[in-house]
């Protein structure tokens, strides 16, 4: 896309025209190598990406509040975006429980969606987050980490739910993928899971996991190891296919069947 000089000179007009004004990237898989040459071609003024607390080693204060490098290249994305005066609107921003989940924090006075925006928010490369409000308690929690730092009761909570679960979330990193013998796709397959589990929108999750290719799912897949064996970040990747081929199939059957 960073190099389709037929689709970036459409761009151009559009904003010439006044019909947009500001052209963007969004980044489901890999962020570095997609959005890396994005920055870099100087065509754009916005990149959408995953980022949220599970993208990198949660450390708060352990080096003057900085966190360490993060995995798949996304603090490297940060930095250039930065420093290339590219906005960032940071999305998947709740990854790693539904809200529903949390009473037990909200007892102890830690509302951790509030967190994790916050956890997001205090990196200054990051202009906006994206946030599903379907409520009006959701706007109103969400509101009230707006211009509020991350406090320490707030991130010793995210740093003891990350070190919990941190198997279980998938960063969209796409390291996966290259080493798998079988092709599968484990990405997409883990995004729908989190659709699922994560966001409450199940429909959502299994019309698009019928639009992968049976040979795709778990069903091709020969249990090698490799994708686990590729993840930095340890996530049980077989259990969350088999998990996501039980829970999001129709009848056994998953994907759309290869022609």
């Amino acid at each position: 896309m960073a190099e389709h000089e037929e689709v970036l000179a459409a761009f151009e007009q559009l904003k010439q025209e006044g019909k947009i004004r500001y052209t963007g990237v969004s980044c489901h898989t890999d962020p570095a190598n997609v959005l890396m040459p994005v920055i870099k071609s100087g065509r754009y003024d916005m990149i959408t990406v995953a980022y949220n607390a599970y993208s990198g080693p949660f450390s708060e204060g352990g080096n003057g509040g900085d966190d360490p490098p993060q995995p798949a290249g996304i603090g490297k994305v940060l930095a250039l975006a930065k420093e290339k005066d590219v906005g960032v609107v940071a999305m998947k921003t709740m990854a790693g429980g539904q809200r529903e989940d949390l009473a037990a924090l909200l007892a102890e006075g830690v509302s951790l969606p509030r967190a994790k925006l916050k956890w997001v928010l205090r990196n200054d490369a990051v202009s906006a987050v994206i946030t599903e409000m379907d409520t009006f308690e959701i706007l109103t929690e969400n509101l009230a980490a707006s211009g509020k730092p991350l406090s320490a009761a707030e991130s010793d909570s995210l740093s003891r739910i990350v070190d919990a679960t941190g198997r279980e979330v998938c960063r969209l990193c796409g390291r996966c993928s290259p080493g798998c013998p079988s092709g599968i796709a484990i990405p997409d397959i883990l995004r729908c899971l989190q659709y699922h589990r994560d966001h409450g929108k199940s429909n959502l999750a299994r019309n698009t996991y019928q639009t992968i290719p049976a040979s795709a799912t778990v069903r091709g897949c020969t249990r090698c190891g490799q994708c686990e064996r590729s993840c930095p970040s340890g996530v049980r990747v077989v259990h969350h296919l088999r998990q996501a081929h039980r829970t999001l199939s129709w009848n056994g059957r998953a994907g759309r069947m290869d022609s």
